[in-house]
């Protein structure tokens, strides 16, 4: 259980040689945990390779999942909540375990990698999700279905966003674009 008067969890800064710092419960044992109700941000890779946490109630109020939160744990179910907008880079890379996620309205982008080779089966983006990044749900083989909301605002989807993924098509609405790999290609 975290204190109730923490706003911020984690260290989000760079070293003098341009490294990010390891996050806080990063590789740790923890199993639970609870966040406070006040919580706004749960740095980079705070709870990365925690391989025995398997639940999270994410707080409301949170606006962003950063880089890397969770990647490599064993988080089978999350719960986002209608306040975030953004799903960094590599947020739930490899949660095989993570088989459903229900993204909140609120959501805007979902950046590259985000859900890359996770355990996911199906998934809906929110009418108001405007970009979708490079290689976002790739790998995930057991994707089987892809929906998006009636009068989905996507403008942006990234190369290879499911690639590796089973889901037969994903339809994009009219005005859509694709992203390039960051080389040129698309």
């Amino acid at each position: 259980v975290l204190n109730e008067g923490l706003q911020s969890l984690g260290l989000n800064w760079l070293s003098r040689t341009g490294e990010r710092f390891q996050g806080v419960f990063e590789n740790s044992g923890l199993e639970e945990v609870r966040f406070p109700a006040r919580l706004g941000t749960v740095a980079y890779r705070a709870f990365r390779g925690c391989a025995r946490l398997r639940s999270v109630a994410l707080p409301s109020g949170l606006t962003e999942i950063s880089a890397e939160c969770f990647q490599d744990s064993g988080i089978e179910k999350v719960q986002i909540p209608g306040t975030v907008r953004t799903i960094e880079a590599c947020a739930f890379l490899r949660c095989g375990g993570l088989r459903a996620v229900d993204l909140p309205d609120s959501l805007e982008v979902i950046e590259r990698g985000a859900f890359a080779q996770c355990g996911l089966e199906r998934v809906e983006i929110p009418r108001g999700v405007t970009e979708i990044g490079v290689r976002a749900f790739e790998g995930c083989a057991g994707l089987a279905e892809v929906k998006l909301a009636g009068g989905s605002a996507l403008r942006r989807l990234g190369k290879d966003a499911f690639a590796g993924a089973p889901c037969a098509e994903v339809l994009l609405p009219a005005g859509a674009e694709a992203l390039s790999d960051g080389e040129g290609r698309e």
